[in-house]
């Protein structure tokens, strides 16, 4: 077993908010939705089966639109996604929906340029412009003043984009519509699946994005940090709101998801498309269990409510020291403490 994962077991038995009684029988729970937290999802399963035995977390990567769609249908215990459910989407589930954020991923704007090795930038109206299909070229002047003294080549941009119904998408987008409501309006729009330009090459899931442009030359797509952190693909350099060209980093992250942390205390389904602060990195989103109030099926709830509380777990080795060494940004305390709020109310 990976040391993390050792690590997670060990401290897994100090965590307070596993009250759960040691002579219940897990219920092997089944889940769908988010591919941006399928690795974490995945990796908080095996750490936390290892430490209490007869759990069990079958998850499906299929995309939070059809996750959310599948949790509304009564197929799965939980729903994994980064667009929080819609009331209409609510009324559908008679028990209830508790929105339970576990962690944040930053979506970034991975390219491939072969023969260019200084870092590339791009202004907000530049990347609106990209995803839009207004710029087309490499070469183009807007893309030059971005990055003055790049030698950009004169190719054609390859857009890469999702498939299918997406939560990444629908953060990437909202960020594009906040920048320009054009975008929005008459433009892509804004929603799990946008009206990207005809051209553009796609892809399912994350990882499938991730994998087409590391394959495909002078090409340019969004996904989660860590995919294109474990592929080793360049990562642009965005303009935030402040003006300031900020790289992904845990500490830039951080500042964006304080903002959205803030936005939880009034609304649980709160998206921060925009976040303020010049440190902040510009696209950062929030991944959601999606669980049902009142379960039915006896121990349904114990077993959700542990596995929630594992992946919120602070300190080492626990779950959000797991997502963090895996390029997700923790929850701050304040979204933490919310959260665990919300997975008392689990009946």
């Amino acid at each position: 077993m990976p040391p993390i994962l050792l690590r997670a077991a060990a401290a897994f038995t100090l965590f307070v908010g596993l009250a759960a009684s040691a002579s219940a029988q897990p219920v092997p729970l089944r889940g769908s939705g988010s591919t941006l937290l399928a690795p974490a999802i995945e990796a908080w399963a095996a750490a936390h089966a290892a430490a209490t035995p007869g759990a069990t977390v079958a998850y499906r990567a299929i995309g939070s639109g059809e996750g959310v769609k599948d949790f509304i249908a009564g197929g799965t215990h939980f729903g994994a996604t980064e667009r929080p459910m819609r009331d209409a989407e609510i009324a559908q589930v008679p028990q209830g929906v508790l929105h339970v954020p576990v962690v944040a991923g930053m979506v970034v704007v991975a390219y491939n340029l072969p023969g260019v090795t200084a870092r590339l930038r791009l202004s907000r109206p530049t990347l609106v412009g990209v995803f839009s299909g207004t710029i087309r070229r490499w070469d183009d002047p807007r893309l030059a003043a971005d990055n003055p003294g790049l030698a950009l080549p004169r190719r054609d941009i390859a857009i890469a984009v999702r498939r299918d119904a997406s939560g990444t998408s629908f953060a990437f987008a909202s960020h594009l519509g906040a920048i320009d409501p054009d975008f929005a309006a008459r433009g892509p729009g804004v929603s799990q699946q946008p009206g990207w330009p005809s051209r553009a090459m796609t892809a399912y899931g994350n990882e499938g994005v991730s994998a087409l442009v590391l394959r495909s030359e002078y090409s340019i797509g969004y996904m989660e940090y860590g995919f294109a952190q474990r592929l080793g693909i360049p990562v642009a350099v965005l303009q935030n709101r402040s003006g300031a060209f900020v790289a992904p980093t845990p500490e830039s992250g951080a500042a964006s998801v304080a903002a959205e942390a803030a936005a939880l205390l009034t609304d649980a389904r709160a998206v921060v498309a925009d976040p303020e602060g010049a440190a902040s990195y510009p696209i950062a989103t929030l991944a959601w269990l999606l669980l049902r109030e009142r379960e039915n099926a006896p121990g349904v709830a114990q077993s959700l409510r542990s596995f929630a509380a594992f992946a919120l777990g602070q300190g080492q080795g626990q779950g959000q020291a797991m997502a963090a060494e895996m390029g997700y940004v923790p929850l701050p305390s304040s979204a933490i403490r919310q959260s665990q709020a919300l997975l008392e109310r689990l009946r």
